[in-house]
């Protein structure tokens, strides 16, 4: 009998099967709330395949693809609302609200009685036409890669 049968010899050399490559990066992580840390920058490098930074965190974007160019890294981006309380130049919104009251009615949402729509639990938050052509095309160019570094790109 061979030695990979059990009633090989107690003694024997042990063969060990050889382990199935793995990646140490699993995962997303998607950033939100306080101030980003640089141990949580140094933590994503060592632990995630992907993160969503929010859009004006361009100094960590960079570190995490300089350390990780494999890593995709994208920011949040709210397409569907307008924050009236937000005032640039970078914005969690695809487009800020002065750029929407300028373009005037059309690409906010509104109710029947023709009001705006605000979002009852995010206060100057606007909901937007989100089937209009016009604003979905500069939705799209307001994507972070093209504001936050003069290009437009994916990961």
């Amino acid at each position: 009998m061979s030695q990979d049968t059990a009633t090989a010899r107690p003694d024997a050399p042990v063969r060990a099967l050889p382990s199935p490559p793995m990646s140490v990066h699993h995962g997303a992580w998607i950033r939100y709330g306080n101030p980003l840390t640089d141990d949580q920058v140094d933590f994503a490098i060592e632990h995630y395949q992907a993160a969503i930074l929010q859009p004006w965190e361009t100094a960590a974007a960079g570190r995490l693809k300089a350390a990780r160019p494999d890593m995709t890294v994208l920011a949040y981006k709210c397409l569907s609302s307008t924050r009236s309380y937000e005032s640039g130049p970078v914005l969690t919104s695809g487009v800020g609200f002065e750029e929407a009251e300028e373009n005037g009615e059309d690409w906010f949402a509104h109710r029947l009685n023709g009001s705006r729509i605000a979002w009852a639990r995010y206060p100057g938050h606007w909901q937007m036409a989100v089937w209009d052509e016009e604003y979905q095309q500069r939705g799209q160019w307001s994507t972070w890669s093209r504001s936050s570094t003069g290009h437009r790109g994916t990961g």
